[in-house]
């Protein structure tokens, strides 16, 4: 029997980091009675065997023999610290040129190269690159001033509101990607996961990143 008062969730570290670990406190006070559990996973597969209630997931709705919810698609901007692109009337194609692009290592990730023949730029002149595995590394990266990145709105989104990052191209990739809630079906009927489900549905709804349409 689940405890009904512990909420184990499996949340990506990059989403935990960036979104929801800024906002527990918003679903605490809605919800005091209800403890969350936050175990950092990596991992695109969800499992109960360690004890997880439910899953926030990034990337399509395929989990054969689970149930899920979708909450919504996400978009990629490029970003990089104010202090590194100062001079708005210097070509920024030209400027970006002498940055370290920096971006995901995930096949999920948006590709540098993808984005500049988009663009109608020649990938050949942008030679340099650096990869880094982890999304929450990526824009911390970015916000050190560390070169130019390539970030999910939904990770990059406070720090553009806060003024610590900027976007020196107002360009988008609408991802066919997006977040979701994953467990077993049955999960989903417990109390504790319907609170969670409605709160964090609400909350996304709310967000300057949310999508409700594929690209």
């Amino acid at each position: 029997m689940p405890a009904p008062n512990v909420l184990r969730l499996s949340v990506l570290p990059s989403f935990a980091s960036a979104w929801l670990l800024p906002r527990v406190p918003e679903f605490q006070d809605e919800h005091p009675d209800i403890n969350l559990q936050i175990d950092m996973d990596r991992s695109q597969s969800f499992t109960t065997r360690s004890g997880n209630d439910l899953g926030i997931r990034y990337g399509i709705a395929d989990y054969p023999g689970l149930h899920t919810d979708w909450l919504s698609y996400d978009s990629v901007l490029l970003v990089c610290h104010p202090l590194l692109y100062q001079d708005d009337s210097e070509d920024v194609w030209s400027w970006l040129r002498h940055q370290y692009l920096l971006a995901g290592q995930d096949p999920m990730d948006y590709r540098w190269d993808d984005f500049l023949q988009e663009n109608g730029q020649d990938p050949a002149l942008y030679r340099r690159r650096l990869h880094v595995s982890d999304t929450w590394a990526l824009t911390e990266m970015a916000l050190a001033g560390q070169g130019v990145a390539l970030v999910r709105r939904s990770i990059c989104s406070d720090a553009l509101e806060k003024g610590q990052l900027i976007r020196p191209l107002d360009l988008s990739h609408d991802s066919e990607y997006g977040y979701l809630l994953v467990a077993p079906e049955h999960h989903f009927r417990w109390p504790k996961v319907q609170a969670f489900q409605t709160w964090i549905t609400h909350a996304i709804q709310q967000t300057a990143w949310y999508r409700a349409d594929p690209p």
